[in-house]
């Protein structure tokens, strides 16, 4: 997840150490990449599937301001832990699913909220192979307060299709 603006920063703000002299407006670019492993119990797995548990997830981004006299980079390099929860209804015999999924932490000037919705199709793709078409939406919200002299407020949202395999 990537996010390019532009931002006037105020003589002073500081990222990575290193303030700025005087107010300048400045190109700001957020990369979150991130990869997740998750453990989860499944707590109902009929119609209704519910499950619970806990996600690391290793982000491996970078924040910067790139202005005229100055620019500053950071990398956003962290593994943190996040509770999980998944629920979603399955129509019996058709392949259709519907499933609510989130993670999220809440820890001293660090919040983050991840969720999506959507809506699966499964079929049988080979004799040892299904497959599934995802329709979703997800949202992702970042704060920081002053985490490592660092503020930020950031939404990513939007549509997603994808395909899944299972061997």
């Amino acid at each position: 997840m990537e996010w390019n603006g532009n931002a006037l920063v105020s003589a002073g703000t500081n990222l990575n150490g290193n303030p700025f002299v005087t107010d300048e407006q400045v190109a700001v670019s957020l990369d979150l990449t991130h990869t997740d492993a998750t453990l989860y119990y499944e707590i109902m797995d009929n119609v209704i599937d519910l499950d619970l548990g806990i996600t690391a997830r290793s982000f491996d981004g970078e924040a910067s301001l790139v202005g005229v006299t100055q620019q500053e980079s950071i990398e956003l390099d962290a593994v943190g832990p996040l509770l999980y929860g998944q629920v979603g209804v399955d129509i019996p015999v058709t392949g259709l699913s519907a499933h609510v999924l989130a993670n999220w932490i809440n820890v001293d000037e660090f919040r983050l909220i991840d969720w999506a919705a959507q809506v699966t199709y499964e079929f049988d793709l080979l004799p040892a192979v299904d497959a599934g078409l995802i329709l979703g939406y997800r949202s992702m919200l970042v704060e920081l307060d002053d985490l490592d002299d660092l503020e930020a407020d950031a939404s990513f949202e939007g549509y997603f299709l994808a395909l899944q395999l299972h061997f």
